[in-house]
């Protein structure tokens, strides 16, 4: 799905003003880190494009800072977790690799994985919340993994406020950049 496209109906599956995401993706692409338009073909959304996207409008911070924002939490790394087997082998990797693993390399793995329609017969939560004070966890529940992992980047301060606001995307949006960003090339 070309840039305009996906911009337009990623605003829509996150419930966000299609201005915003666009300017959010604009700063992406002029900060190399999504494809521009060549003369006048648009290249299709590559699915690490998409999750940074992603990432940019879950920091909570100006659109203006999309590019800078969706690198600082794409860099988050594992701190700790529940039942860090099963989401392990459900992101295939090993367990002890599991600890090196990124934020942006564990949801570009679930959004690739998740399959294309929800089974309304099994539990299916799979959930990612950022929090103000640099914290981010991935929460999935399904009928054979469990487990939540929890990471934290640079400048990630312990004592953040007692009111902080907390953005959680679900497996709905999740499945959609899967489905709808290519592979990586």
């Amino acid at each position: 799905m070309i840039a305009p496209e996906y911009v337009a109906e990623f605003s829509k599956r996150i419930g966000r003003d299609a201005a915003s995401v666009r300017v959010a993706d604009r700063a992406l692409a002029d900060a190399g880190l999504r494809n521009k338009a060549i003369g006048k073909r648009l290249p299709d959304i590559q699915l690490t494009e998409g999750v940074l996207l992603l990432l940019a409008l879950m920091s909570g911070q100006p659109k203006s800072r999309a590019a800078e924002s969706a690198l600082e939490l794409s860099e988050f790394k594992v701190q700790d977790g529940e039942n860090l087997a099963s989401l392990a082998a459900l992101l295939g990797v090993k367990k002890s690799e599991l600890v090196q693993i990124s934020l942006l390399d564990a949801i570009r793995r679930i959004c690739a994985c998740l399959p294309p329609k929800r089974d309304k017969n099994k539990t299916q939560v799979v959930e990612i919340e950022v929090e103000e004070g640099g914290f981010a966890t991935v929460r999935i529940e399904t009928e054979t993994h469990d487990g939540k992992i929890m990471f934290s980047g640079r400048g990630s301060r312990a004592n953040s406020p007692v009111f902080r606001e907390i953005r959680i995307v679900s497996d709905q949006v999740l499945r959609w950049i899967g489905q709808n960003a290519k592979g990586d090339s």
